[in-house]
């Protein structure tokens, strides 16, 4: 037997052939010992699991009354907003009344107490005109002669004062006899 190219090159395939059929069978030989052990984990995660699926479909059984009562709660959960957003609109309404009669009120006092005044002033003026003398408001006596002006406007609040304690309430003005006193006297 002679050794010809062709023989031998078909001698090699025939050991390629052989070898790769060896390799094959070890990988599928391997692939089966992997697929072996994965078949093997799966088995127990899915055992373990089944607990956990079972209690979750409880809850689920549990959870589906509930659900069901959900859906008429909150349909008088939005009811109960719609009164209470009704009822603010109301009291919305309610207030802006008020103001509008307190404001009216305000400036009806302040419209009696400038008549008052104006009353007042012109009476003043009568009786001065008749005794020949300007009117004078009453000056306050201490005992021992002392006038009690001076102690008085050191109790009374300055302006800004005031203004600070006076806020959101109506304040009346100061009559007339007390702003020509505050003056001074005119010279």
């Amino acid at each position: 037997m002679e050794m010809t190219p062709l023989n031998v090159a078909l001698v090699c395939l025939v050991a390629a052939a052989v070898w790769a059929v060896v390799e094959l069978a070890l990988t599928i030989r391997r692939s089966r010992s992997a697929l072996g052990d994965l078949s093997e984990s799966l088995d127990a995660t899915i055992s373990e699991i089944r607990p956990v699926i079972s209690k979750l479909d409880g809850m689920a059984d549990e959870l589906q009354p509930t659900a069901k009562e959900l859906t008429p709660l909150v349909q008088k959960a939005q009811t109960a907003v719609d009164a209470v957003s009704l009822d603010l609109l109301r009291i919305d309404g309610i207030l802006d009344d008020v103001s509008t009669v307190t404001g009216t009120g305000a400036a009806a006092t302040t419209a009696v107490s400038s008549a008052v005044e104006s009353v007042a002033d012109a009476a003043s003026g009568v009786i001065g005109r008749m005794t020949g003398s300007a009117p004078k408001a009453p000056e306050a006596r201490l005992e021992g002669g002392a006038s009690a002006e001076p102690a008085a406007a050191a109790e009374r609040p300055s302006e800004e004062e005031a203004r600070e304690s006076d806020r959101g309430y109506f304040t009346y003005p100061a009559p007339a006899a007390h702003a020509a006193h505050d003056a001074g006297p005119k010279e």
